[in-house]
């Protein structure tokens, strides 16, 4: 049996024959829709991070189904996502964890200043907006991001509770809130 052009390819990128991907999966290689589209844009996105993606979809796949998280895998806090052991080095058998998005990004900021730096920037930006639902998801979101089971745990939710309650905060609010401050009434 001779195998096509396409075959080739596709097992060169998948690391595995058409055959095999249907086999693992129940469904056909797509790059557009499914679990097929899933891979390649994370092989993708990872990329155009500079971080090198070397695992084969046999071995991603497998990841995914020993979690028993593929079914809530996404961006939000409470979904899973497919994260680097100490947010370094390769994407590669042994260096790769199925965590939360939250435990990713404590993960991230606990290991990267600058990181939590930026974190508090998408805050103050985040909290110029007057869409109150929003107002409340960036609210969640940094307290997500800011929580932390480290020595100093309290220190951190008290700052991060702040950070959100500035976020809250109408312009109005925080112009009042400012001047408090620096009349030492806060």
């Amino acid at each position: 049996m001779q195998v096509g052009k396409r075959d080739q390819r596709v097992e060169l990128y998948l690391g595995c024959s058409l055959l095999e991907f249907k086999s693992l999966t129940g469904e056909h290689y797509s790059t557009k829709t499914g679990i097929g589209a899933a891979f390649n844009q994370h092989r993708q996105r990872a990329k155009r991070r500079g971080i090198p993606f070397l695992l084969s979809f046999p071995d991603w796949w497998g990841i995914w189904q020993a979690s028993g998280h593929w079914d809530r895998r996404g961006r939000h806090a409470n979904e899973y996502c497919m994260a680097r052991i100490g947010d370094t080095g390769a994407y590669v058998t042994g260096n790769v964890a199925i965590k939360t998005a939250a435990e990713n990004m404590q993960e991230k900021l606990h290991n990267n200043p600058a990181y939590m730096e930026k974190a508090r920037v998408c805050a103050k930006q985040l909290a110029q907006t007057n869409n109150a639902a929003r107002k409340e998801r960036a609210a969640q979101q940094i307290r997500a991001w800011f929580a932390s089971e480290a020595a100093d745990a309290e220190r951190t939710r008290r700052r991060a509770a702040a950070i959100a309650m500035w976020a809250m905060r109408s312009p109005e609010e925080r112009k009042e809130h400012a001047k408090r401050m620096r009349a030492g009434k806060a």
